[in-house]
């Protein structure tokens, strides 16, 4: 078959051809990268276009949805299926079979022959896949499929090479194949019989591509927590290296906001001291959005007349600083974690340097007032000889706790995990614990669950995945345990807990790893969790994230660049999976510390305010120039 030497379709057929190149469905030869893949041996697919002439003998797109869909109902599933003698509309040349249930396409002479099948979608479906069965093609006859695009406003056909069964590639992508609520994909035939067989339409079903955006300095820049705000709006805050590549001995706190299309709208940094000592470090460690656009940035610097103390600094909706205050107990004080109570006061939690050397680090946990930054209460928890630094605090409001998880030295400094629990309206200690194996183990996160139960996960060195532990109230170890996929094969190390409140639950994200600790595909898997610790979904995405949030039909990221920062175009459902008990080789034990409230001083802080866009949309790299990385979504199901 060739394709006519009419020139005057050439005008008619550009914008299509245009459309199909850019969106793979004209097939070139047998590659599989065409969009059109054969789904015989004997087969292979051409670039042949339909005539504009055959085109004409089709409905227009604006008729379409206005017959009868031959009394077919409506499915959700992720694939539909229709057989040949389900037609939407056809010409009167063919016939239908319901017994063998096919199409017969018997053209005269010169006579075009077309059938259209109507697929119905529900408005958040997209289309991923088109399969078409085709038999009693013979050599050299002109037979095409047209898909109705509602993006161009035209038909956009391809030319199947004989019989067989034929794979589409549709790319998953919104307000292209539908009208909203029906797609339809026509088979025409032109001095061609043949026999239709099957249509099958595969949906998108997941989380696929909205937008990846990245964005830092020449040097070393990480990306860890996000917000968004009521205007959908994202808010990005990291450390950032503002000097040179590899510097990370000059940082500043930085933050971004970016709109939901994934425009940069704004980008500040921020820092102590106007002289911009080679050696200050200004800390990132904790975003915290209130409900009226109020955000608090929490960290540390160590550029500070007294050495290294915490820092809070205030901002307004529009990124402007209403306040910024220093913490310092009159040692090295560093602020790791932060949570907002509901009456919008913040708990942070960090370490303080013991006064009698300097290496071991106390808990410390303080208590600010929200509205003003003053501080209004402070506890320093010697638990041990070693240090212990918290990482990761939740609050339990209605028992009236803190969580706090963090790591230790343990035996032989080579490091717990170290769990607390204190009263939430004095920071006295209800329980600590220690949990560690023979080798160096270190927790990721914490969360409360129901009834008063606390969940933690531990990356335990001497296993292949992480431990998820759940501590009640009182606090006894009620499990300890590890989480797989169904087969066992595939485990989960956690890289965060956060608490869920759509679910009342946990939910865990963190790398598939194999039985030997090793990541599996690059990907990351999150997990829901129910109040009562039921598994409720697990979901495989094909990039690392360290931080995320989800908005009605959307899914944002962040993490950093080098951390596996390919991007996969789908995501796979993987199962609720299975907590196997497999895991259990740490050691759970008490500890009693001594508290006590250090006489902490709050000074108001001088910042100094940089707006830097700097390398936004940046090229994802993977050497030691990291920078942040955000990715965008969009949920279809």
């Amino acid at each position: 078959m060739q394709r006519s030497a009419n020139t005057a379709f050439a005008a008619a057929l550009k914008a299509i051809l245009a459309g199909l190149l850019a969106l793979g469905l004209c097939a070139c030869g047998q590659s599989a990268s065409t969009g059109l893949q054969e789904g015989r041996a004997e087969t292979g697919a051409r670039g042949q276009m339909a005539p504009a002439g055959l085109l004409a003998g089709l409905p227009p797109l604006s008729s379409l949805g206005s017959g009868s869909s031959a009394g077919r109902s409506a499915s959700t599933a992720e694939e539909q299926e229709l057989a040949g003698d389900v037609l939407y509309r056809k010409s009167a040349n063919v016939t239908l079979d319901t017994v063998g249930h096919t199409a017969a396409f018997n053209p005269a002479d010169g006579e075009l022959a077309f059938g259209i099948q109507e697929f119905e979608l529900l408005p958040a479906d997209r289309a991923a896949s088109l399969a078409i069965e085709l038999s009693g093609v013979d050599s050299g006859e002109n037979v095409w499929v047209a898909i109705a695009n509602y993006s161009s406003g035209v038909w956009q056909t391809l030319q199947p090479s004989g019989n067989g069964s034929y794979n589409i590639d549709l790319g998953g992508v919104s307000g292209v194949y539908s009208n909203g609520t029906k797609m339809y994909v026509a088979v025409l035939g032109w001095k061609a019989q043949f026999n239709l067989l099957l249509a099958r339409l595969g949906l998108a079903s997941g989380f696929y591509p909205g937008w990846t955006h990245t964005w830092g300095s020449p040097g070393v820049d990480i990306g860890s927590r996000m917000a968004i705000d009521a205007d959908g709006n994202i808010l990005f805050a990291s450390s950032y290296d503002s000097l040179s590549a590899g510097n990370d001995d000059f940082q500043r706190m930085a933050l971004l906001k970016m709109s939901p299309s994934g425009s940069l709208l704004q980008a500040k940094t921020f820092q102590i001291l106007d002289d911009t000592p080679a050696s200050e470090l200004l800390i990132f460690a904790e975003l915290l959005r209130k409900d009226d656009g109020t955000l608090y940035l929490v960290g540390r610097s160590n550029g500070t007349p007294s050495g290294e103390d915490g820092v809070i600094i205030k901002l307004d909706a529009d990124l402007n600083i209403l306040w910024a205050r220093l913490y310092d107990t009159g040692a090295d004080d560093d602020l790791n974690c932060a949570a907002l109570k509901a009456n919008g006061d913040l708990v942070c939690a960090g370490n303080s340097l013991y006064a009698d050397d300097n290496f071991h680090q106390d808990a410390w946990l303080i208590t600010v007032n929200g509205a003003t930054g003053e501080m209004t209460d402070s506890k320093v928890y010697e638990i041990t000889d070693t240090s212990e630094v918290p990482r990761y605090i939740d609050l339990d409001e209605a028992g009236g706790k803190i969580l706090l998880a963090g790591d230790m030295d343990g035996d032989s400094l080579l490091g717990d995990a170290f769990l607390m629990s204190v009263a939430l309206s004095g920071g006295a200690p209800n329980w600590v614990r220690q949990y560690g194996g023979p080798d160096s183990d270190y927790c990721t996160g914490i969360s409360r669950a129901g009834n008063g139960s606390a969940v933690a996960a531990v990356n335990l060195e001497n296993a292949s995945d992480s431990v998820m532990l759940t501590i009640e109230g009182n606090g006894s170890l009620s499990l300890e345990s590890g989480y797989s996929d169904e087969d066992g094969t595939v485990g989960l190390s956690v890289w965060r807990v956060i608490y869920n409140e759509a679910s009342g639950g946990p939910q865990m994200a963190g790398a598939r790893v194999d039985d030997q600790g090793n990541p599996v595909g690059g990907v990351t898997s999150l997990i829901q969790f129910d109040g009562d610790l039921g598994p409720l979904s697990g979901t495989t995405y094909g990039w690392y994230f360290v931080d995320w949030r989800f908005t009605p039909g959307e899914l944002y990221t962040n993490s950093f660049t080098g951390l596996g920062a390919t991007l996969l175009p789908t995501v796979t459902p993987a199962g609720a999976g299975s907590l196997t008990g497999k895991a259990g080789s740490g050691t759970f034990s008490s500890l009693s510390p001594t508290v006590s409230s250090p006489a902490t001083v709050s000074t108001d802080a001088v910042v100094t305010v940089s707006e830097t866009p700097d390398r936004f949309d940046g090229e994802i790299t993977e050497d030691t120039d990291q920078d942040m990385l955000m990715v965008k979504r969009v949920l279809t199901q």
